[in-house]
C-alpha cells in the first residue's frame, strides 16, 4: 500500500512536471500523496 499510495516515483514525478506522483495517482486512483496516518485509518482495529 505505501508503495502505491504514499511513495512518490522519481519518474512518475517527472512525467509530471517535478509534481510528487504515486502510482496511484498516476493512474487516477487518488488525488494527493497519502499519509501514514491515512493509510493506517484504513486498518481494521484489532477486536479485544
Amino acid at each position: 500500500m505505501h508503495y502505491n499510495l504514499a511513495r512518490p516515483h522519481q519518474t512518475l514525478t517527472k512525467r509530471d512536471g517535478g509534481y510528487p506522483t504515486t502510482p496511484a495517482m498516476a493512474a487516477g486512483i487518488v488525488d494527493h500523496v497519502w499519509t501514514l496516518a491515512e493509510i493506517a485509518g484504513l486498518l481494521d482495529r484489532p477486536a479485544s
